[in-house]
């Protein structure tokens, strides 16, 4: 399930890169805060407390409520950044799942890296 959040939350992001209309913006703003707060809710069930920081701060930047105010440029070099990074996290999260198999939790995500410290 976090990986299809990660991989919505990206393509949304990569998606205020082209020349969209404004309402689009305004979309990724709410769906993007929702994503990353459920995501956050996700971290913070596992006692991941840095992605769970990381993600509550990525909820905050795209809050519809109180508006942060970049230029078109920054935007799109934040957009660039946090859809790479949602990206690599899932790549991580993949190749440590497949070293390690399915024997590091009962859901189907991959272990966290305190897991992958301990065992190794």
């Amino acid at each position: 399930m976090k990986y299809l959040i990660k991989l919505t939350l990206a393509a949304l992001l990569l998606g205020c890169l082209f020349d969209v209309p404004y309402g689009y913006f305004q979309i990724v703003r709410l769906v993007g805060c929702a994503l990353f707060c459920w995501l956050a809710y996700l971290e913070y069930q596992e006692k991941k407390i840095i992605t769970t920081a990381l993600c509550i701060g990525c909820a905050l930047l795209l809050n519809p409520i109180v508006k942060v105010y970049f230029k078109r440029d920054v935007w799109n070099n934040i957009d660039l950044v946090i859809a790479i990074a949602l990206v690599v996290w899932i790549i991580i999260n993949v190749f440590v799942y497949l070293k390690h198999g399915k024997s590091s939790k009962d859901t189907n995500e991959a272990p966290t890296l305190a897991q992958v410290c301990r065992a190794g």
